[in-house]
């Protein structure tokens, strides 16, 4: 069998693939053909006599073969990619192998485009699914017209199966493996920890210098060795600088190979694997080749080849003081070293070259099952959105260590009810026993539950014995040394004495788009004496490391309804605890409405305009039915919203129930002069007169429709308790210069804004704010209209947008409340999508992937590339995957749901708010 590997060429972050594919091939060197082509070059002693395409030596890129194409051609050729295309169609046309392996997404898409008539194309991967990022998006792309991909764990492969569905090529877990021939072994008698790798500002490197320097004083003869280089390694050198650690923490400032990567680990005696791709294989097989433990983060793909307390150990709590604890209780003990270390070298995984013969076996009908999948891929995706098929941070580990019965079905619950759930079982348990115990008041989203150390074996015993027959789970809180990280709660009453328990439940919607896990867990704590009656938390509370006999008088505690234990301590409210109510302000209209829209045509055609402008298009009123989803966020992540007030004109949503908690408010309750100011199409006008909505509070936030809550958030992320707004600056900048006609309105009504605050304060805004919820306060937006009263009616009185317009809500206000103490600005992890074109479909993908923003819009435009079809079925997809349970208020009827029970409308039910 003939194979060739495509190589990137290109160094950077590509090396380190292009390194792994060389080490690979060398597998198959004894048994099959095995040659080289790499698309860039020079390429590195490592690849040596490697033929490439692109001559990078140079100022310019060069293709190698003979060209007429002048510099400055060539310059912007290898800037749009096209030279890569070009040439690798130009090498791939005569290719006679019989496979083709791609190292890397840079390879990937040309070799794609242009592969060989008769070769079977493969692509091979080692990346984490969890680490979601732009590197994979072409990987989605090109799946279908592979015919096979290889990944470097079984939950990657899992993943990629589930995401692609039927488009997936036929995907193999082959983990990576040292090459062959002998390797140094490592003694364990070195009182060295080693972490290597790339030095990112997620790689794991900072928590161990923060780790190990809690425990460096009782091992004043180890050292921790970071071996590696990248961009963060200054930060890491100021932090031993911060901590004094240089006598014992050193990072060697070196890119590394293979040999080398196997010369350090030869020295240690314990690897840690902390980083984002804790979850991809070659870390722990380098490690395991060495006889080396190792300690690692627990992640999906991790427990394939480290399990707990046999060659390794898993870390459940990501903290500093869980990582020190497990670094010393190994530093301290050679024999568990040994016996660890022992038991990594039986993991070394065994390479096997199968794949390739069996995708060989079936090439005759090769082209045609590739065309099956591209068909069934463009009918499921749109311009690269994936609806991936299962949450993919939890659920594959959760569909491989847990049992189909152990995952339960609910679709009624957001991650509070879930944390709320959890935290009744446990306090049952302990009721039902007879164990005193204490909800302790915490900001995290997990409960805290508290008992006395002395009530550890009669807690455990009962919680095994009450839920022996329910699939409830625990995770070890600062784990005995050799004892269990996790296990059902059955199985607990045998573990060595934990300092904790996380209990938690699988559960999962019926859609298996949304899964809840240890996130939601109720953390039950065992809490020490530490004399003169005072006791020893496991970990710190609100009230301080530890609670003194004089803080010890009992109280009751509400937690969702139902009232539980607490000391009298945690029932007090600290200074920087939110008690103020906070409401959420819609705008909405139904953009399918036929008075609705008679009324705004023929606004628009006194005023000299058609529907199409933009600023008076379709695209600003079109709905996928985002305020209901819009609405379920704020019920999943942001359940301290009192009420909800949606702002419309003469509506409301066919599949809303206002009721307790949300009132729909007419265009006509808010304008000063309705028969002047309305019919409004304006955003800007509407957004003038939201603060006098009657009963509104004080502290509220203002969302378009279109606007998402993430994941769980607290309400300081938006305002602090003293009452200060958040305000979060973005990227973009206000266009220097005074107001054109011809500025898009957006732009003019910031500089407006500009112009009225300069006046005011002599100080010129600069940015932008964030496409994102906006945290406002009534009083504050009264004294703005108190102030520019003149501004504010005369935008009031526009009813299409207007380059004279002000911007109060998303800018105006927040520039004022800074320049008035009134506002701080804050930090909001935001995406803001564009729907209307393809570049900004993957975005969707990675946010139903990874869960990892706190807000995102999807936001609609008069123009782009895609249709209102692929438009709709992207959105609708995508958001009923992000957000399966309904909200509170909601109507369903049947007509609603689609054939496949999925909670998709078929059609819009219409509403979108003026944007």
């Amino acid at each position: 069998m003939k194979i060739t590997y495509f190589l990137d060429g290109a160094g950077g972050e590509a090396e380190a693939v292009d390194r792994a594919a060389v080490e690979d091939a060398a597998h198959l060197a004894g048994a099959h053909d095995v040659t080289f082509l790499a698309l860039h070059g020079p390429v590195p002693s490592w690849a040596p006599d490697t033929p490439f395409l692109i001559d990078r030596s140079g100022d310019v890129p060069r293709p190698r073969r003979r060209t007429s194409l002048d510099g400055t051609t060539l310059e912007r050729l290898a800037a749009d990619g096209t030279l890569a295309d070009v040439e690798t169609e130009a090498a791939l046309a005569a290719f006679d192998g019989d496979v083709l392996v791609t190292s890397g997404t840079g390879v990937l898409g040309p070799a794609a485009r242009h592969r060989p008539a008769r070769a079977l194309l493969v692509h091979r991967t080692d990346l984490a699914p969890e680490r979601w990022e732009a590197r994979h998006d072409p990987i989605l792309a090109a799946a279908p017209r592979l015919d096979g991909l290889i990944t470097g764990t079984r939950h990657a492969a899992e993943w990629f199966t589930a995401s692609l569905e039927e488009a997936a090529p036929p995907v193999a877990a082959v983990p990576w493996t040292p090459p062959p021939g002998p390797r140094p072994r490592a003694s364990l008698a070195a009182r060295t920890v080693v972490l290597a790798g790339r030095l990112t500002n997620d790689c794991g490197a900072g928590d161990a210098i923060r780790a190990f320097a809690t425990i460096a004083g009782r091992f004043p003869g180890w050292r921790l060795r970071i071996a590696g280089d990248g961009p963060a390694a200054k930060s890491l050198d100021r932090l031993i600088d911060a901590l004094d650690l240089h006598h014992q923490v050193q990072i060697t400032g070196d890119a590394l190979s293979a040999s080398s990567t196997a010369e350090e680990l030869a020295a240690a005696s314990i690897r840690l694997v902390l980083g984002p791709d804790a979850g991809a294989g070659r870390a722990y097989t380098e490690a395991f080749a060495a006889g080396v433990p190792v300690i690692a983060r627990a992640c999906p793909g991790a427990e394939e080849f480290v399990t707990d307390g046999v060659n390794g150990h898993l870390l459940i709590d990501e903290g500093a003081a869980a990582l020190a604890a497990r670094l010393a209780s190994l530093m301290d003990d050679e024999q568990a070293r040994l016996k660890l270390g022992t038991a990594a070298l039986d993991r070394v995984p065994v390479r096997d070259a199968g794949f390739f013969g069996e995708l060989l076996a079936g090439r005759a009908g090769a082209a045609a099952r590739r065309a099956d999948r591209a068909a069934a891929h463009a009918a499921r995706t749109v311009k690269g959105f994936v609806p991936v098929a299962t949450a993919q941070r939890k659920a594959a580990a959760v569909r491989r260590t847990v049992q189909a019965r152990d995952v339960q079905v609910r679709d009624d619950l957001g991650p509070h009810d879930a944390a709320r759930l959890n935290l009744e079982t446990v306090a049952g348990v302990l009721r039902e026993a007879g164990i005193p115990f204490w909800v302790l008041r915490d900001h995290g989203q997990r409960h805290r539950v508290a008992v006395r150390a002395a009530h550890r074996t009669d807690t455990i015993e009962a919680l095994a014995r009450s839920l022996a027959d329910e699939p409830v789970h625990a995770h070890a809180i600062k784990p005995a040394k050799g004892g269990p990280a996790s296990g059902l709660v059955r199985d607990t009453a045998a573990w060595p004495a934990p300092g904790g328990l996380r209990i938690f439940r699988y559960l999962a919607t019926s859609t298996r788009t949304l899964e809840y896990g240890p996130d939601q867990g109720c953390d039950l704590e065992f809490w020490g004496e530490a004399g003169n009656g005072a006791l020893t938390p496991l970990r710190a509370t609100l009230i301080g490391d530890t609670v003194p006999a004089g803080a010890l008088d009992e109280d009751e505690l509400t937690v969702g309804g139902h009232r539980y234990p607490t000391l009298r301590a945690f029932t007090r409210t600290p200074p920087d605890e939110i008690t103020f109510p906070i409401d959420a302000v819609f705008t909405w209209v139904d953009g399918d409405d036929p008075d609705w829209r008679a009324r705004r045509d023929e606004t628009l055609t006194a005023a000299g305009l058609t529907p199409s402008r933009a600023d008076g298009g379709d695209s600003r009123y079109s709905s996928r039915d985002e305020l209901r989803y819009s609405l379920r966020s704020l019920a999943a992540h942001a359940p301290w919203i009192r009420h909800v007030w949606i702002v419309t004109d003469r509506q409301a949503p066919a599949w809303l129930e206002p009721g307790p908690g949300v009132t729909v408010v007419d265009h006509r309750d808010l304008f000063s002069d309705p028969d002047a100011e309305l019919p409004t199409f304006n955003s800007h006008a509407i957004e003038t007169r939201l603060h006098h909505i009657d009963g509104l509070a004080e502290h509220f936030l203002y969302l378009n429709d279109d606007f998402f809550i993430g994941r769980p958030l607290p309400a300081t992320r938006f305002f602090d308790a003293g009452g200060l707004t958040r305000c979060f600056p973005s990227s973009t900048t206000i266009p220097p210069g005074p107001r054109t006609d011809r500025d898009p309105t957006w732009i003019a009504a910031a500089k407006n804004n500009r112009a009225l605050i300069e006046e005011e304060f002599g100080r010129t805004p600069v940015r932008a704010f964030k496409h994102a919820p906006y945290a406002l306060r009534r009083s504050v937006l009264d004294e703005i209209e108190g102030r520019w009263p003149e501004a504010l009616a005369a935008t009031a009185r526009s009813r299409i947008r207007s380059v004279r317009d002000v911007s109060l809500v998303s800018s105006l206000y927040h520039h004022y409340a800074l320049c008035t103490a009134r506002a701080v600005t804050g930090d909001l992890s935001v995406d803001t999508v564009p729907l209307s074109h393809g570049t900004g479909m993957p975005t969707l993908t990675r946010l139903l992937a990874l869960r990892d923003r706190d807000c995102f819009c999807l936001n609609d435009m008069a123009s782009g590339d895609l249709g209102e079809a692929e438009k709709w079925r992207a959105a609708t997809g995508f958001m009923e995957s992000y957000f399966p349970v309904r909200g509170p208020h909601e109507v369903v009827k049947s007509s609603e749901i689609n054939a496949s029970g999925g909670g998709v409308p078929v059609r819009p039910t219409g509403g979108s708010a003026p944007r």
